[in-house]
């Protein structure tokens, strides 16, 4: 273990070269977190980068993407983007 409550990233030189768009998975399990996510929203205050499209930041743990989303505005609480090999139901 890590010494976090919550789970290491696969790859940490990975994070961040991962597709914006992915598919949701629906399964009870996964195999990986890949990265955490803080996704930024310019219409709740966050700074506007992409002609007002929401973006997100990319991290290797998810105590640094918490405390990220904690302390700027327009942002949302972080998700994990997961590695689901399977799908169990």
């Amino acid at each position: 273990m890590n010494g976090s409550s919550y789970p290491s990233v696969e790859n940490p030189s990975l994070v961040g070269s991962y597709d914006a768009c992915a598919n949701a998975g629906g399964g009870y399990t996964w195999d990986a977190v890949l990265e955490y996510r803080v996704w930024m929203h310019p219409e709740r205050g966050a700074v506007d980068q992409f002609d007002g499209d929401d973006y997100f930041y990319a991290f290797d743990s998810c105590e640094s993407a918490l405390e990220y989303a904690q302390t700027n505005s327009g942002a949302e609480q972080p998700i994990a983007l997961v590695l689901q090999n399977e799908h169990i139901k």
